[in-house]
């Protein structure tokens, strides 16, 4: 449920466009909260080629936006998964 009018919250839009990663979806916010996608271009300069509506650069935007978050998620579960491998094989050694 969105509240009153069916208006949605500043909180809902602002996750909106700082997380929407389909093309289209992000042309149709920008157009709809104008104020809010201006107000977030510190955050997210990807936003201004969708301001812009520049179609295939913002899809290339995103692309690496998805690809930058990847790495990041790479990154931070690499160290874990290694103790977590490191913490089955000393309990594997231990049961021998």
């Amino acid at each position: 449920m969105q509240g009153a009018g069916n208006s949605p919250s500043p909180d809902r839009i602002k996750f909106w466009l700082t997380e929407t990663r389909t093309p289209e979806r992000l042309l149709d916010l920008v157009s709809r909260f104008t104020d809010e996608s201006h107000a977030l271009l510190h955050r997210r300069p990807l936003l201004g080629l969708a301001i812009a509506g520049d179609l295939p650069r913002l899809r290339e935007a995103l692309d690496a936006e998805v690809r930058a978050e990847q790495e990041k998620d790479r990154t931070y579960w690499q160290p874990l998964k290694r103790e977590v491998e490191a913490f089955r094989r000393a309990e594997r050694e231990g049961e021998g």
